[in-house]
C-alpha cells in the first residue's frame, strides 16, 4: 500500500518541516543539523503531528508507506528524521 498526498485521509504535508525551521537550518547546514534534527523531533511529537504520524504508523503497519521530497540531499535534510521518528515505537518505547 502506497500513501499519496491526494488518497490519503489526512494533510500529509503537515509532517514535514516547518518552513521557519527549514529556514532557520539552510543558513548554516552544516553546523546545525543536530539542532535542527532535535527541533524537528520535538515538532513532530506536538499533539497534531504526533497524530498525523501515528497515522502514517498505522498505515505502514498494513503495508508500503512512500514519502515523497524535492530535497536534493536527502541525509542533511528532515528527510532522516522523519524516517527514525516513524521507526520509533509510538508508545515511547
Amino acid at each position: 500500500m502506497t500513501a499519496h498526498p491526494d488518497s490519503a485521509p489526512f494533510p500529509a504535508r503537515r509532517v514535514h518541516d516547518p518552513a521557519a525551521l527549514r529556514s532557520w537550518y539552510h543558513e548554516d547546514r552544516e553546523g546545525r543539523f543536530e539542532t535542527f534534527a532535535e527541533r524537528y523531533e520535538a515538532e513532530l511529537a506536538e499533539p497534531v503531528r504526533a497524530d498525523l504520524v501515528d497515522h502514517v504508523r498505522a498505515l505502514a503497519r498494513r503495508g508500503r508507506v512512500t514519502l515523497v521530497t524535492a530535497v536534493k540531499e536527502i541525509e542533511h535534510s528532515h528527510v532522516p528524521v522523519l524516517a527514525r521518528h516513524l521507526g520509533a515505537s509510538g508508545d515511547g518505547s
